[in-house]
């Protein structure tokens, strides 16, 4: 019950933020997880032509921008190491 009062008088988790960006013929899409109501968990979709691949990190930040934009930071570092063997690894 005390649940509902809470998301009714506005004291639920926000939403995260969710950006895109192009980088080397990537879309980068960070999508941060809500976690424990002040804290968001990096995540994101990496894309290209038609496959993509979700990676989800243990990293929890107290700000929704900036949950984002170290998402695409990591994002671009996985790009620059691994290049399209994104799609075929389970390890990311």
């Amino acid at each position: 019950m005390f649940g509902f009062l809470k998301k009714m008088m506005g004291g639920g988790v926000a939403s995260a933020p969710s950006e895109s960006m192009e980088y080397k013929g990537y879309t980068i899409t960070a999508c941060p997880i809500p976690e424990g109501g002040h804290n968001y968990r990096v995540c994101g979709v990496i894309s290209k032509d038609g496959q993509e691949k979700k990676f989800i990190r243990s990293d929890l930040i107290p700000d929704p921008k900036m949950a984002c934009d170290i998402t695409m930071d990591k994002a671009m570092v996985i790009i620059n190491q691994q290049g399209d063997k994104i799609f075929t690894l389970n390890n990311i």
